[in-house]
């Protein structure tokens, strides 16, 4: 089964031939997640031809080009989650609870932005940063 995870180290073109040679080598054993892997990350779902249509794969669900850590370094796309991870710090540092309302999320939205705004506005005057509000 590490082989399959193996997969998002290749360039995307390459994982759906890739995923065809592992499967040769995998045992029986595990059909149904090889079945569930192809169906959701490699080829997509065979749909049913209905009125004269002929049977086609749907796309999948998470395509290869979305996963492939490759294509993701080769794009330029942080490594890590570090930013998100530092966003939701301060998200958490701003709203102090973990369950708010859709209202409550807008507003310390708002807030945030005027702030931002002021700091951008202070930056391009060459004025002193104000203290951010907490």
């Amino acid at each position: 089964m590490h082989h399959i995870t193996a997969l998002a180290f290749l360039p995307s073109e390459e994982i759906p031939g890739a995923f065809d040679q592992v499967k040769l080598i995998l045992p029986e054993n595990t059909a149904r997640v090889v079945e569930y892997f192809e169906e959701n990350y490699i080829c997509g779902r065979l749909s049913k031809g209905i009125r004269n249509r002929p049977a086609c794969y749907l796309p999948p669900l998470f395509p290869p080009e979305i996963w492939s850590v490759s294509d993701l370094v080769e794009l330029g796309y942080p490594k890590t989650q570090n930013i998100v991870e530092g966003w939701h710090n301060r998200w958490n540092n701003l709203i102090g609870k973990a369950h708010i309302g859709v209202y409550k999320i807008v507003e310390e939205m708002l807030k945030e932005q005027q702030q931002l705004e002021i700091q951008i506005e202070n930056i391009n005057h060459g004025a002193p940063l104000p203290l951010h509000e907490n």
